[in-house]
C-alpha cells in the first residue's frame, strides 16, 4: 500500500517533548535474524520493537525475529505463512534526498516495507525497514508492544505504560513514542534515537497506527 504515512515517522509537525520513560522488559529476546527458532510452532503474536519485530507462539516462544537492518531474505514469505495469506506487493519511491526507495508487503492491515539500497550496508541507513499496523489483529494474529499496546488501545493506556516523547500529527492527534532503543537520549536532542510509535485519532483518545521505527526526533 502506498506509504504517505511511513513519511510521517519524520516529518511531524509540532515540538516534541520529551517525557520520562518507563523502562519495561520484553517477553523474549531482542529481534535478531529472520531465521525460525521453532519452525513446527503455532505463531500467535507479533511483538514490535524499536530495533524489529519477534513473531511469538501461544507459549510465548519466539519463532520469527526479524532487525529491521537485517538481509530481507525469505522474512515476506515466512509472514505469508504467519498471516496465512500472500502479500499485495506496491512501490513507495524515494524523494531523492533522505528516503529511499521501498517496496511494500501488505497483509491486510500489517504492512512491511524494504528499503531499496543497492550496494549501501542496510546497518548505515536510519530507515531500512519499516511495519505499519491499522488494527489490533491481522489473520488471528495480535499484534502489540512490547508492554501489550495495540491498535484500539486507549490513550490513557498508552501514557500509564510510560512514554518518552509526545509530538502533535499534523493530520490532528498525537503521536506518541514509545520503548526507544536507547532510553538514554530521549532527553538528548543531538542524538535520535529509534522508538516504537503509537498514533492516536484527532480526538486523541485511541489508538489508529502501530509504526515502527520512529526517531525521537527530526535530525534533518
Amino acid at each position: 500500500m502506498p506509504l504517505p504515512a511511513l513519511l510521517l515517522l519524520l516529518a511531524l509537525v509540532g515540538c516534541a517533548q520529551a517525557v520520562p520513560a518507563t523502562p519495561t522488559s520484553a517477553p523474549t529476546g531482542s529481534p535478531a535474524t529472520g531465521t525460525p527458532s521453532r519452525a513446527s510452532a503455532v505463531p500467535a503474536t507479533i511483538v514490535i520493537e524499536a530495533e524489529g519485530f519477534s513473531v511469538l507462539d501461544s507459549d510465548g516462544l519466539s519463532t520469527i525475529e526479524f532487525a529491521w537492518a537485517d538481509d530481507p531474505g525469505d522474512i515476506v514469505t515466512e509472514l505469508d505463512e504467519v498471516f496465512g495469506m500472500r502479500s499485495s506487493q506496491s512501490f513507495q519511491p524515494g524523494d531523492g534526498t533522505h528516503f529511499a526507495d521501498f517496496d511494500v508487503y501488505t497483509w491486510d492491515a500489517f504492512s512491511l516495507s524494504i528499503a531499496r539500497l543497492g550496494e549501501m550496508s542496510r546497518s548505515d541507513y536510519f530507515l531500512p525497514a519499516a511495519v505499519e499496523v491499522r488494527a489490533e489483529e491481522v489473520g488471528g494474529i495480535s499484534i502489540q508492544t512490547v508492554a501489550g499496546l495495540a491498535v484500539g488501545s486507549s490513550v490513557d493506556q498508552v501514557r500509564a505504560a510510560g512514554v518518552g516523547v509526545e509530538e502533535p500529527l499534523n493530520t490532528g492527534g498525537t503521536a506518541y513514542r514509545i520503548d526507544p532503543s536507547e532510553p538514554e537520549l530521549i532527553a538528548d536532542l543531538s542524538e535520535p534515537t529509534r522508538t516504537v510509535q503509537l498514533d492516536s485519532d484527532p480526538a486523541n483518545e485511541t489508538i489508529v497506527l502501530l509504526r515502527a521505527p520512529a526517531l525521537s526526533f527530526t535530525p534533518f
